[in-house]
């Protein structure tokens, strides 16, 4: 949700990707946490694109809350 600061990130790469000591800075931790979710995303099938959030809300009725 973007809320987690780059320490956070790094923490979660680095446990994922078992890196250790590799020494690399926050923003190389950030494109290997967007480069991940992309990865997870495609293996999941979640290949669905939307061109706005009407399209997103007409398609998923049941994920909207009034």
């Amino acid at each position: 949700n973007g809320n987690a600061s780059k320490k956070q990130v790094r923490f979660m790469i680095d446990s994922i990707l078992s890196t250790g000591d590799a020494d690399f800075t926050h923003d190389t931790a950030d494109a290997l946490a967007v480069a991940l979710c992309h990865g997870n995303r495609d293996a999941h099938g979640d290949t669905e694109s939307y061109t706005g959030w009407a399209s997103f809300v007409d398609a998923n009725p049941d994920r909207v809350s009034e």
